[in-house]
């Protein structure tokens, strides 16, 4: 019999998260690259965000991706006996 080691509830939080981290690194990139202090520069095409500020709203949606998705990981967790 082959089962998924995990529900699709867990598998889609999983991905989520990837993706979430995926955009937090990137578009942290973009953040970094926008000081004058520090010489070294990630590549244009690695960062997200385009300017500071798009990197920062780019940040900001993605930490709200995390923290919800987060919330709902636990609640099934909790609810489901999965924890």
């Amino acid at each position: 019999m082959n089962r998924a080691l995990h529900a699709w509830p867990v598998r889609l939080c999983h991905w989520l998260n990837a993706y979430a981290m995926a955009c937090l690194i990137s578009s942290g990139w973009g953040i970094y690259n926008a000081s004058p202090l520090l010489d070294f520069r990630f590549p244009a095409w690695a960062t997200l965000g385009g300017w500071l500020g798009g990197s920062i709203a780019w940040h900001l949606a993605a930490m709200w991706l995390l923290l919800g998705n987060g919330l709902c990981y636990l609640a099934y967790g909790l609810s489901s006996g999965h924890f």
